[in-house]
């Protein structure tokens, strides 16, 4: 298979099972002991940016692993919102003004 082979392949698939909530991001080729395979980024699509939900492995037969689920789907969500509320919030350091700049 061909690196665009497999992106149109993984598309297609998962515009059947999620619309256009999923997207493909990235296609590389790997080389493993049991012959070359692909590995595919996919993401949740958002206006606020790509959320990652996935590398997914795509044999030379088109067999692709994990086979996605809203459960995936669930669990990227939940990631970002983890990190979101473990992230510090800046707006505290915004009263300092401009004292950590160097004149």
């Amino acid at each position: 298979m061909t690196r665009e082979k497999v992106w149109r392949s993984v598309s297609d698939s998962l515009r059947k099972d999620f619309g256009r909530m999923l997207d493909v991001r990235d296609v590389r080729r790997v080389r493993r002991v049991s012959g070359d395979a692909w590995i595919v980024t996919v993401v949740l699509a958002a206006a606020s940016g790509d959320l990652h939900v996935a590398d997914v492995s795509v044999d030379d037969a088109g067999t692709m692993t994990p086979l996605l689920t809203a459960d995936h789907v669930i669990e990227a969500v939940r990631r970002a919102e983890r990190l979101s509320v473990s992230s510090p919030d800046t707006s505290e350091l915004a009263d300092l003004g401009d004292v950590a700049q160097v004149h």
